[in-house]
């Protein structure tokens, strides 16, 4: 639980503390091509793949967000499923550099924040927890 917690922090920290090379990522037509909410295990995620055109040539995704993420609530991962339909007429935004990299969102959204704040907790409870047992 602690290690899980822990990647996730680290994930959710680097992702906010980082430099954000999405926002002069090139935007580019595409279409999604599957979107539904993937259970693996406790967790859920959006599968939301895409199909998009760059330089004449037609590629696929899978990058929602640049920082992806994962939750054992549901009601996340289907509020992002719901967003992207299958059919959809959407706007890619593509890495100049590696033109198989892609995300349908350049910024890093709110409630991957709150997934921060949320496993900062989470290890913050397991620490406090783990401590006081064994100082009893």
């Amino acid at each position: 639980m602690a290690v899980i917690a822990g990647y996730l922090l680290w994930r959710a920290v680097t992702g906010l503390l980082r430099r954000n090379p999405e926002a002069r990522w090139i935007p580019a037509p595409g279409q999604i091509t599957r979107s539904r909410v993937q259970k693996s295990g406790r967790d859920y995620e959006a599968d939301v793949s895409y199909k998009y055109t760059y330089e004449g040539a037609t590629r696929t995704g899978d990058g929602i967000t640049p920082l992806e993420w994962f939750s054992s609530i549901r009601w996340f991962a289907a509020q992002i499923a719901k967003r992207y339909h299958e059919g959809q007429e959407v706007t890619v935004y593509v890495n100049p550099a590696k033109p198989h990299k892609a995300v349908l969102e350049r910024y890093i959204t709110r409630k991957s924040a709150l997934l921060a704040i949320f496993s900062a907790a989470l290890v913050a409870g397991f620490v406090y927890i783990t401590v006081r047992a064994w100082f009893e």
